[in-house]
């Protein structure tokens, strides 16, 4: 309903831009949703007489004229005319070369002090804690998965990142090699925190639990007395306060958890399993048996079956499962119905 607007594909993505500009297979530059751009470029795509600006540089999924439009593709020509654009083949990375940034949501509740130091962020982060695996959006891979491939899908929960767990403890001070030498030291250590950081201490001690949601979720759910040795769980906590307007049914104050993933810990799992390389992370029925285990829900599952490309879209549409009073659902995550490898 344009006369001068038409939509552009990239992989899986739907971008609306002017008509006229290209030609299908045309060269461009795609500036995916939560790039942040620098200034320059920001000016340059953005003149003082769009009716769309980004903000602060970020770019989001917009809705222009009633149709869903995420990210920008750009003319090579427009981006710059300092390269020489021959020497980049198809399909390379140009954040670093253009100052592009990836949106990062601030953390969240890590200011207060106690006197317990142990409580503030991790100064050496462990090896065994590792942070969850980079989930690339499926639009970029829209052939992934071939029709009739078992899979699980379940609803993504918009709230915020928590992992947990018991990791192989490890000298780092010379206090720590003193109690190592002396046969003191633990052999297990309790590490929490969200995506980007690593939270530890004693968990005997009250002051260990301090005033953020990933402490709180933790001394809600006793992680440090149900979760294993030498296992990692990883949820989102959700509820009033972490996402604005996403309180999924849950009263003033309110929050709760559920898992998504869990592996056994680096390291550790390598002395195990010397033929499986690498974190070992559960297939969806090890996951709910675990979760079953420690108390805890998992994410809902929407479907499981053979793959179908329509049905897992349709799927993307509706209030969410986990409370119908959210009307508006996330997205999905779709998995292997079984943990499989491959380069």
């Amino acid at each position: 309903n344009a006369d001068r607007l038409e939509v552009a594909r990239v992989a899986g993505w739907h971008c609306v831009g002017r008509k006229g500009v290209w030609q299908a297979g045309d060269h461009a530059v795609y500036i995916a949703i939560d790039s942040v751009l620098p200034p320059a470029l920001e000016a340059k795509f953005f003149p003082p007489d769009s009716k769309v600006r980004p903000d602060k540089g970020r770019i989001r999924t917009e809705r222009i004229r009633g149709v869903i439009s995420q990210g920008l593709v750009v003319p090579i020509s427009e981006v710059s005319t300092d390269f020489n654009w021959t020497k980049f083949e198809v399909g390379r990375d140009l954040n670093d070369v253009l100052g592009i940034k990836k949106y990062e949501p601030p953390v969240t509740g890590f200011g207060c002090k106690l006197r317990n130091h142990n409580s503030r962020a991790a100064k050496v982060v462990s090896a065994d804690f590792p942070k969850y695996t980079k989930i690339e959006n499926f639009k970029w891979a829209p052939g992934l998965f071939r029709e009739g491939d078992e899979v699980v899908v379940t609803e993504k929960i918009h709230g915020t990142n928590l992992r947990a767990g018991w990791v192989p403890w490890h000298p780092v001070s010379l206090w720590d090699r003193i109690k190592k030498f002396f046969r003191r030291d633990p052999d297990w250590k309790f590490v929490y925190g969200s995506h980007r950081v690593q939270l530890g201490g004693d968990y005997r001690d009250p002051m260990f639990y301090r005033d953020d949601v990933y402490a709180e979720a933790v001394k809600k759910f006793s992680l440090s007395a149900v979760i294993p040795y030498g296992i990692v769980v990883y949820g989102e906590i959700y509820g009033d306060g972490v996402q604005a307007g996403d309180s999924y049914g849950l009263k003033d104050g309110e929050k709760s958890l559920v898992l998504f993933d869990a592996c056994m810990t680096g390291r550790w799992w390598k002395e195990q399993n010397e033929s499986a390389p690498g974190s070992g992370y559960f297939s969806w029925a090890g996951l709910v048996d675990l979760a079953r285990e420690l108390g805890i829900p998992t994410v809902p599952v929407l479907m499981r079956g053979p793959y179908n490309a329509e049905v897992v879209s349709r799927l993307t549409i509706g209030a969410s499962v986990l409370s119908p009073l959210q009307r508006v659902r996330e997205g999905v995550v779709i998995r292997s119905a079984k943990e499989e490898r491959n380069p």
